[in-house]
């Protein structure tokens, strides 16, 4: 079943998030596919309309250094692995190169595997889930 989206729910989401932000479709958004980006709240409904007016997800734009990739995977009983951060490198919106190991500090490559973690255990994976993540410039994620 999908929920009904009216363009009052996207004017909320931008009061909250400020733009600039990006609005995505809720399936297939990803590599400069199914994405709009909404520079001034003026921009939304034309957004919106460029995506067909399809249930969406709204995100914060993020200047971003680099994006980061975790794979993983987690248990039934909750035991945990993962492989590494991984550095992702795009070219024309679109995924070019994935390296292993990413060359980020190991205070990075902490917090990306704990924030990992934590997702897989709030989404109760059992199973491999990839969680992709931007460094911010500041070397946060």
């Amino acid at each position: 079943m999908r929920r009904c989206i009216h363009s009052e729910d996207l004017v909320t989401g931008l009061e909250r998030l400020r733009c600039p932000a990006v609005l995505k479709t809720a399936a297939f958004g990803y590599d400069g596919k199914g994405q709009v980006l909404i520079a001034t709240p003026e921009d939304a409904a034309a957004a919106w309309d460029a995506l067909g007016r399809q249930e969406c997800v709204l995100e914060a734009f993020i200047a971003f250094e680099r994006e980061l990739s975790v794979v993983a995977a987690r248990s039934v009983s909750g035991k945990f692995a993962h492989w590494g951060v991984i550095e992702n490198t795009h070219r024309n919106h679109i995924l070019d190169l994935s390296v292993a190991p990413a060359d980020i500090p190991s205070h990075v490559v902490k917090h990306a595997i704990d924030m990992t973690r934590a997702v897989l255990a709030q989404l109760d994976v059992a199973g491999v889930l990839c969680v992709e993540l931007f460094m911010a410039s500041s070397g946060g994620c």
